[in-house]
């Protein structure tokens, strides 16, 4: 539902286009229209970062599927395939997670996210039934052989996809598609993310603005 000038402006659209054109007018038609005329090139870019970047962390895994569907609609050309969408919503969520979805083989992504679903209920329900740890510190006390207690190593936290793993991180920029560096870090020039001309973004994209003029009435 449109409101204020967001409406103003929609019915600027409706009497340019038609009434006809808008009602059969698709979401991968609406998207261009409206990042055109409320998200500038430096907030799309962020958008951008964002959808490569966002993972599952530290939300629940219902809000985790909402942030992902809500980037995903503005930025639907970055997954132009059912597969590229499932592996990147895949691709941020806990690793116990993605192994058992991958277990399932989903052809579509609303099977992923049933999928994903189903294992988050599980991992709440075993959190739940398992029993707290147990306080020996007071049936050890003046023991100090557990002053030799080691920690569990962990793998570090990779600066640039941001999951924990040893060695070089193999996750590509999306800007030169080489690894070794984060979005952030890549030196070569931003390139437009429909046709990769480095010398616009894809909000000012010719290919775009031609394949809308030559969508079927």
């Amino acid at each position: 539902m449109f409101e204020a000038e967001a409406l103003h402006w929609w019915n600027i659209v409706v009497r340019t286009e038609g009434k006809e054109k808008v009602k059969e007018m698709k979401w991968e038609e609406f998207i261009p229209k409206f990042l055109a005329k409320y998200c500038p090139p430096s907030e799309t870019e962020q958008l951008e970062v964002e959808f490569f970047q966002l993972k599952m962390g530290n939300k629940t895994y219902r809000e985790y599927v909402s942030c992902f569907n809500d980037i995903s609609r503005l930025v639907s050309y970055l997954a132009l395939t059912e597969e590229q969408l499932i592996n990147r919503f895949i691709w941020g969520l806990p690793s116990e997670m993605r192994v058992f979805i991958k277990s399932k083989s989903p052809k579509t992504f609303a099977e992923t996210v049933e999928a994903g679903a189903v294992m988050a209920a599980e991992m709440i329900l075993r959190q739940a039934e398992s029993p707290a740890p147990k306080r020996k510190w007071e049936e050890r006390k003046g023991d100090t052989r557990n002053n030799n207690f080691k920690r569990p190593k962990t793998f570090p936290q990779c600066q640039i996809c941001k999951h924990f793993h040893m060695g070089e991180c193999r996750f590509p920029c999306p800007n030169c598609k080489k690894t070794g560096h984060a979005l952030q870090e890549c030196k070569e020039k931003k390139k437009c993310f429909k046709c990769g001309d480095p010398n616009h973004m894809r909000s000012e994209c010719p290919e775009l603005k031609r394949n809308d003029r030559t969508q079927p009435n």
